[in-house]
């Protein structure tokens, strides 16, 4: 992978290649940031540059046998590690499920790898076993390469084993690299923190994410909008909203509340709730994502309405009757109310109940006095 083809983050690439072309190459880095900020993608391009047989100024060629191998996740000399489940199990059993879920692209959850595998509700982690794959792999002797790279995806999964890689940290053998990537570092021992040189990676920007959205997905600017504003700096879940796109979420608010407020409704709002608690959880949750979404909009059409919308001409239209109705107060109530639901589901609570007591207390909340 290409640094071309990473999304922003523009500071830490031209660290990343400064230390390639200064031949000061650190033996263990540490890529840190939030979820969807294009970690992995950086330590894939950064592997890939530093291996490159006609490294530009900027980028690896793209062209030479060792880039050709990079791309296709098969070089010899750039190794993986990620969480996997079941006893004893490692890597390299699921080496093929990874090579298939990076060609569909380098941004994605450890949810979304672990359901890839076939996880379930299993929990995933980098055992003991790994731990000691990770050595042997790291003391063979370099293919044809000027380093071994290993990239340890998700390295808060180590745990307490992570501690037998520590002589490996501190006294690699020669021309390695161990590249760990986390989100949340707190989880890392510290002992293995202070041992890496630290490359943080900030949250993406709405602008960055909608020009993502724009260039590798081809999504219109009007979509790319409206998702990037949703997403929170995080464009896996950018990536995920445009696939939720397909429930098409604005025309679901729409019906649903005129289910609530209309009178004589009631039979089919059952039956609509019904289907949702069918459609399952996940798309529950971003569907109540997207209310919260709504409804900040139409806080902002009742503020200033000349304000630009992030809402489809359709929505706007009931987002203006509903600031109109609604004084801010209510509004408020109403973001509450979704924000809490949301969680509840987050948590497991029972949906169908969840979303009927969304629905009379939407009714009660917008009919009530303004």
């Amino acid at each position: 992978m290409a640094f071309s083809k990473t999304i922003a983050q523009e500071n830490v690439k031209q660290r990343l290649v400064n230390s390639a072309r200064s031949g000061k190459v650190a033996h263990a880095i540490l890529l840190s940031g939030p979820s969807g900020s294009g970690k992995l993608g950086l330590a894939l391009a950064y592997a890939q540059y530093l291996n490159c047989e006609d490294r530009g100024k900027e980028d690896s060629c793209g062209k030479c046998r060792s880039c050709f191998m990079a791309k296709k996740y098969m070089h010899p000399d750039i190794h993986f590690s990620y969480p996997v489940v079941g006893t004893g199990a490692l890597s390299t059993d699921y080496a093929a499920e990874w090579r298939e879920k990076l060609a569909a692209g380098s941004y994605f959850t450890v949810y979304q790898w672990l359901q890839h595998i076939g996880a379930e509700n299993k929990q995933g982690n980098i055992n003991v076993q790994e731990c000691n794959s990770i050595i042997k792999r790291l003391s063979l002797k370099a293919y044809d390469s000027p380093y071994k790279v290993m990239i340890i995806w998700a390295a808060e999964h180590l745990g307490e084993q992570g501690n037998r890689l520590l002589k490996l940290i501190e006294e690699p053998p020669e021309n390695t690299v161990l590249i760990l990537i986390a989100e949340d570092e707190e989880r890392i021992l510290n002992t293995i923190l202070s041992r890496t040189q630290k490359f943080q990676v900030p949250r993406l920007s709405d602008e960055d994410i909608a020009k993502g959205l724009k260039t590798n997905m081809k999504t219109n600017e009007a979509k790319a909008l409206q998702i990037s504003a949703l997403s929170e700096g995080n464009y896996s879940k950018a990536l995920e909203l445009l696939e939720d796109q397909k429930d098409n979420n604005g025309a679901k608010i729409i019906h649903w509340m005129s289910l609530c407020i209309k009178k004589n409704k009631e039979a089919e709002l059952i039956k609509w709730i019904d289907v949702q608690v069918k459609e399952g959880r996940e798309s529950l949750k971003h569907f109540l994502q997207y209310c919260l979404h709504f409804t900040r909009q139409t806080m902002r059409l009742r503020y200033s309405p000349q304000s630009i919308c992030l809402l489809s001409e359709e929505e706007q239209k009931v987002a203006k009757w509903l600031a109109g109705r609604c004084a801010i107060l209510k509004l408020e109530q109403l973001y509450e109310l979704f924000n809490n639901a949301s969680h509840h589901i987050a948590r497991n609570a029972n949906a169908k109940i969840v979303l009927t007591n969304v629905s009379i207390s939407l009714k009660q909340t917008v009919l009530g006095k303004a």
